[in-house]
C-alpha cells in the first residue's frame, strides 16, 4: 500500500510517494516536466519499499525551482526522515543527475541512470546549455498548473513533449531544470558503485560513442534500448525486466 507523504522545507513542502515493502528501498527521481507518475508502470511489479519524489516545481511539490543542490539537500532530509539507508538510488534524465548528486551524500547500494543527460554525453553541449539558461530566464504566464498522470499517456513525441508539458509545470522551471541536469558529468559516478545505465539508442542528444569513451571508467555497465530519449515513457516494460535483472545480481 503507497500514500502521499509531505516534508516540510524552507522554502515550501515536498510531495513524496512511499510505499511499503521488502528488501532495499528504491528511490525513484524523475525527469524535468513530469512527476512520479511516469514510474508507475516500470516499477509495478517490484514489492521492494519505494519512495517516488516529486522534483520541485513539479508533481504536487509547492517548492519552487531552486537548485540541484537545494533539490539535492531536500531529498536527503526525505530520507532521513524516513530512516531510509543505502537505497537503490534511479533517475530519469535530470533525475540521473540528481541521483548522481545525491550519491556523495547517502551511502547507496546501486545506481541506475535512464537517459541520462549529462554534460559528457550529450552531442552539441556548448550550444543547449547556454540555450536553456538564457530561456530559464524569460518570464512566461502559464496558466494555472495541474497535476497529469503520465503513466496514463499512451505516446510521447520526442520534439513536441516540452510544450505537453507545460501544463503542469512552469516555462521557467523546466527550462532551468533541463540546464541543471548538464551541471554534473557521467565522471562524477562513484568508481565503487555498482551502476546500470540505460539509455535508447535513437537519443538524438546523445553524443556518438560516449558509451565507450566514458563508461570504461567507472563501474558501469550499459543496456540500449531500440527507443528514443524518452525511453521511460515508451518501453516501461523493457525497462522494468533490465531492472529486476540488475538488482538480482
Amino acid at each position: 500500500m503507497q500514500k502521499s507523504c509531505y516534508h516540510k522545507t524552507t522554502a515550501g513542502v515536498i510531495h513524496y510517494i512511499r510505499r511499503k515493502g521488502y528488501g532495499v528501498t528504491i528511490v525513484a527521481i524523475h525527469g524535468v516536466g513530469s512527476n512520479h507518475t511516469v514510474w508507475k508502470k516500470a516499477l509495478s511489479g517490484f514489492k521492494n519499499p519505494l519512495v517516488m519524489v516529486d522534483l520541485h516545481g513539479h508533481g504536487k511539490t509547492t517548492n519552487p525551482w531552486t537548485s540541484m543542490n537545494i533539490i539535492v539537500r531536500d531529498i536527503r532530509d526525505v530520507l532521513a526522515k524516513e530512516k531510509i539507508r543505502r537505497p537503490i538510488l534511479i533517475g530519469n534524465s535530470l533525475g540521473s543527475s540528481i541521483a548522481v548528486m545525491l550519491s556523495k551524500h547517502v551511502k547507496i547500494e546501486k545506481l541506475i541512470l535512464i537517459g541520462p543527460f549529462f554534460y559528457d554525453v550529450i552531442h552539441k553541449v556548448k550550444y543547449i546549455r547556454p540555450m536553456l539558461s538564457a530561456l530559464s530566464k524569460v518570464s512566461v504566464q502559464n496558466p494555472l498548473r495541474k497535476f497529469v498522470d503520465y503513466s496514463k499517456e499512451k505516446a510521447r513525441n520526442s520534439m513536441l513533449y516540452p510544450f505537453i508539458d507545460l501544463q503542469g509545470t512552469s516555462f521557467s522551471t523546466w527550462m532551468a531544470g533541463a540546464a541543471a541536469t548538464m551541471e554534473v558529468r557521467l565522471a562524477d559516478v562513484f568508481k565503487k558503485t555498482p551502476t546500470l545505465v540505460i539509455f535508447g539508442t535513437k537519443d538524438r542528444y546523445l553524443a556518438q560513442g560516449f558509451l565507450e569513451h566514458q563508461l570504461k571508467d567507472i563501474n558501469a555497465s550499459a543496456i540500449g534500448i531500440d527507443c528514443d530519449h524518452l525511453v521511460l515513457y515508451h518501453k516501461p516494460k523493457e525497462i522494468s525486466n533490465i531492472l529486476k535483472s540488475f538488482l538480482s545480481r
